[in-house]
């Protein structure tokens, strides 16, 4: 088996398919932006969070923390653009979306301070962080998937 991963390898660094070594993503920050107080009337009280980058296995501590010192509604809608991340992380981080009642979008901030969203990517992990939305939204233009899935050996 190691064999042919080496081969592997060898084939793909000669081809330049393999990716070169990057720093690390950054991990997962957080922006929200609170409704408009002269449109709560017409669209209620509830927020845009707005999520990027690496989810590290402290995104599910932080988003908590994050919702409750914002005193962040329920229903209110979390924007996901992730496209590394660690597996038991991005459950997690599901489940606080899903406990918190939160819809996921697939998405990213537009411009700072405003509500209006971009296309994003919510890959690998993050699609399973996106799968604890009480609705979930993935707009045209919009990446969502499994790129790759891979199974350790066993032996």
């Amino acid at each position: 088996m190691k064999r042919y991963f080496a081969l592997a390898t060898l084939a793909l660094g000669f081809l330049g398919g393999a990716p070169a070594l990057a720093q690390t993503p950054a991990k997962m920050t957080l922006t929200g932006v609170p409704p408009r107080q002269d449109a709560i009337f017409l669209s209620g009280n509830a927020w845009s969070v707005f999520a990027s980058g690496t989810i590290d296995k402290d995104a599910a501590a932080r988003l908590s923390a994050y919702i409750k010192s914002n005193d962040i509604p329920q229903g209110s809608q979390i924007f996901l653009n992730a496209t590394d991340g660690d597996t038991p992380a991005a459950i997690a981080l599901g489940k606080v979306i899903r406990d918190n009642d939160l819809s996921t979008y697939v998405g990213t901030q537009k411009a700072a301070g405003k509500r209006n969203s971009a296309p994003g990517q919510c890959l690998d992990a993050c699609a399973l962080a996106f799968m604890g939305g009480k609705f979930r939204y993935a707009p045209d233009k919009s990446r969502y998937g499994f790129r790759r899935a891979i199974a350790q050996d066993p032996t």
